[in-house]
């Protein structure tokens, strides 16, 4: 209707040459027509022109604002439009945004941003609004896969999002954080607090090492290194993908699963974050890490096997050497005559009513009491923002005399040179150091790969062979040696070492195998904002891992003296010669490892929004990687002296030094 009245109205261009007149006399027009039926008496022209102009401006407004975080940080690309119409914009890289808004007294902005809850403000009379929106706690609405971040309902494939309150507990490991929290991912904790995932089961046969681990990924770099180089302080989010599709993001790498953790960015705002944490743990439990049947049934299923089922049984005689327990020893000197019967039931009746778990909790367990100090510094302005944090630990282990430290330092820097240009710089260095490791573990979750038992573990004697003799005395455990062929037949006291024994605490308090490991990790990247919700990303990473290990066993310890004394020259008679060929004194073991990785990425990000229904989101690019992995292993060093730094001399020459073997350890004799 208003339409036709308007066409029906007619005005020469030569009469009235003021366009803004003439829309006026329109309108007035217009109202005589529909509202001069209502018109007060004595109300004018005049007066119903100028309320009609003044409508009309204000039928149309321009909005602009800043929209900023909970921090007061500027948030670059969120969403602003108008609520029920397709009117939209995007806030620039100093979160500026402006739009028109039609009839703004009765419309609604809403401001959206991934990972930030949505909010909406009535615009009525206000010309600017500056906007604050809050994170979303539980970050259901976005899946960071490392190349990009996504809207959770655009999110293919099966993944998890770990929730905040599990990355905000204070920890010394961020991994424990993934602990019974996904579904789908297993993991193992070893008694130092480490833990250990698999996805989606093992992928391969081979689980000696790390290959069925999941693949790593930091701010969107994968990284060598694993979860000890990461500052849990400075973690800010963690998603797991667990499937299949992760491959089509990560590759062959991504078959065992992905892990993609997000680090904390700076802030505008001048902001001290310290933590302290105090940690102490009670000595480990022995059922739990330890779970063996009790002395009365071992000895009894020992009675049960012996001799049978092809059991090996050692002859009376030079040539054969086994570690056996103290009851199948006992056994086994029946067999052969040197013990009567009733002294064999003597000897296992006896054992059933030993247990070593107190002694193994006094003399090899302790306290493990572990600190930690942080401090997260955050800095900038309107161009630069910047991140730094500083962290120091000791940890310590369940072990006597084990322990580990570490320094940590991050620095974190995005600067908006233009604004078509933005830079980002992030630099880690770790430095880690475990001290007083000597190789003795009481359980098969010590390790930090999947659960195996090695030869100087405690799961490998049993629960009745006793750590310390009655008096105080230590005890022999057998390890490697059939004791009484030694003392029959071998001229021990003749050799370089005249002890033969071996027990754990006398090991332990003799060894030391330190490792020292420094990770150092540095990114850099340019961000092209070509267009409004496209940008290139260009992007660089270089990381180097360099690990040491060195153990150093004193000839206190069986394994120096076994070694020395079994390279001796001996031709296996009770009056021969024998002569050593490695010198007394320590020795020394050392490996050195460096890990050199490269990654270049350009990337092109194009995220746009349509009629508040439709969505591209496309990453496309290129990756160049490089990696170097090199090894050093250094000559044994024999006859060593730590206070002195000097090495022995070979008895005879170094000439076709080998692992050399004494007579009685050939090929057994064994009768079955």
């Amino acid at each position: 209707m208003t339409e036709t009245i308007l066409k029906n109205v007619r005005f020469k261009q030569t009469d009235i040459k003021d366009r803004k007149m003439l829309k006026t006399l329109k309108l007035g027009v217009l109202s005589l027509f529909l509202f001069y039926p209502v018109l007060p008496v004595g109300a004018s022209l005049n007066e119903i022109t100028a309320t009609t102009e003044t409508q009309q401006q204000g039928s149309r407004k321009v909005i602009k604002g800043v929209v900023t975080d909970e921090y007061g940080e500027v948030l670059p690309g969120v969403s602003v439009f108008v609520k029920g119409t397709q009117t939209a914009t995007f806030a620039d890289s100093q979160g500026h945004y402006q739009l028109t808004v039609e009839n703004p007294s009765a419309s609604t902005l809403v401001f959206s941003f991934i990972g930030m809850q949505k909010k909406e403000i009535k615009i009525g009379q206000q010309s600017e609004l500056n906007v604050s929106l809050s994170t979303d706690a539980t970050l259901d609405e976005v899946v960071i896969t490392g190349y990009q971040t996504i809207s959770r309902e655009r999110a293919t494939g099966s993944f998890d999002i770990i929730d905040k309150q599990f990355i905000e507990k204070p920890t010394t490991n961020i991994a424990t954080a993934l602990v019974g929290t996904v579904n789908g991912l297993q993991g193992w904790v070893d008694l130092n607090g480490n833990p250990t995932f698999e996805v989606r089961g093992q992928t391969r046969l081979d689980a000696s090492d790390n290959s069925n681990s999941p693949l790593v990924v930091v701010d969107g770099f994968a990284i060598e290194g694993d979860f000890k180089y990461i500052n849990p302080n400075d973690v800010e989010s963690i998603t797991v993908l667990k499937d299949a599709a992760a491959s089509s993001i990560w590759g062959a790498r991504a078959a065992n699963g992905v892990i993609v953790i997000t680090t904390k960015r700076g802030k505008k705002s001048t902001r001290i974050e310290v933590s302290s944490l105090l940690k102490v743990a009670p000595k480990a439990d022995l059922d739990y890490a330890r779970p063996i049947a009790s002395s009365a049934e071992v000895v009894e299923y020992e009675k049960l096997a012996f001799n049978k089922w092809g059991a090996q049984l050692l002859a009376d005689g030079i040539y054969d050497m086994a570690s056996f327990s103290p009851g199948l020893l006992a056994m086994n000197e029946h067999y052969l005559g040197y013990i009567t019967e009733q002294e064999r039931n003597s000897r296992l009746e006896s054992y059933k009513n030993y247990d070593n778990s107190d002694q193994i909790k006094k003399y090899l367990l302790q306290n493990s009491v572990t600190h930690q100090q942080s401090v997260n510094i955050y800095g900038g302005s309107d161009r630069i923002t910047n991140a730094l944090s500083l962290l120091y630990e000791e940890q310590g282990r369940y072990m006597k005399g084990a322990g580990a430290n570490k320094i940590s330092v991050n620095y974190r820097s995005d600067v908006n040179l233009f604004r078509w240009l933005d830079f980002n710089f992030s630099g880690t260095y770790v430095h880690n150091k475990e001290t007083g490791k000597n190789g003795i573990d009481i359980s098969t979750l010590a390790s930090d790969e999947r659960p195996t038992v090695t030869s100087y573990t405690i799961p490998n004697i049993t629960p009745y062979e006793m750590l310390v003799n009655p008096d105080g005395s230590r005890t022999n455990l057998s390890n490697g040696n059939y004791q009484p062929n030694l003392d029959r037949y071998v001229p021990t006291s003749r050799f370089p070492y005249s002890d033969w024994g071996y027990n754990p605490i006398t090991e332990m308090e003799n060894s030391d195998l330190t490792v020292r490991d420094i990770n150092a990790r540095v990114q850099a990247g340019l961000t092209f904002k070509i267009w409004k919700g496209i940008t290139l990303d260009s992007k660089v990473q270089y990381e180097l891992t360099e690990i040491q290990n060195r153990n150093l066993y004193s000839e206190d310890t069986y394994f120096v003296r076994n070694k020395i004394n079994k390279a001796a020259t001996w031709d296996g008679t009770p009056n021969g010669t024998i002569s050593p060929n490695l010198p007394k004194g320590s020795i020394l073991y050392q490996t050195g490892a460096e890990r050199n990785t490269w990654y270049f990425r350009n990337q092109l990000n194009i995220n746009q929004v349509f009629a508040e229904k439709h969505a591209i989101n496309f990453v496309g690019g290129t990756e160049i990687s490089d990696a170097v992995y090199r090894t050093t292993n250094y000559p044994t060093t024999y006859g060593y002296d730590d206070d002195k730094l000097t090495v022995g001399t070979f008895p005879n020459g170094t000439a076709d030094i080998q692992d050399f073997q004494i007579a009685f350890l050939r090929k057994s004799s064994a009768i079955r």
